[in-house]
């Protein structure tokens, strides 16, 4: 597992059937080391188009370690944005 590879196994909808889809764009969870114990999680979040088509995103997010952004980013099919 590792932040640079897109392995379907990594991603949490693999296992959980429920993760959010909104307006063609799933919120998902990618896993990139093995959890070694109790409240360890060690993955990054990506949004992966499922659409059937292109999709343009724009985002922000704040941290209190970093800020960052972007606008109108294209997403092609089944493409992801990758964070981090």
């Amino acid at each position: 597992m590792n932040a640079t590879t897109s392995l379907p196994a990594n991603y949490l909808s693999n296992y959980a059937a429920d993760v959010p889809v909104m307006d063609g764009m799933r919120f998902d969870f990618y896993f990139i080391n093995d959890v070694v114990g109790a409240g360890t999680i060690s993955g990054i979040p990506r949004l992966v188009n499922v659409s059937g088509g292109n999709l343009k995103i724009n985002f922000s997010a704040m941290s209190s370690v970093q800020n960052y952004g972007s606008n109108n980013v294209l997403l092609g099919y089944k493409s992801i944005y990758k964070s981090g």
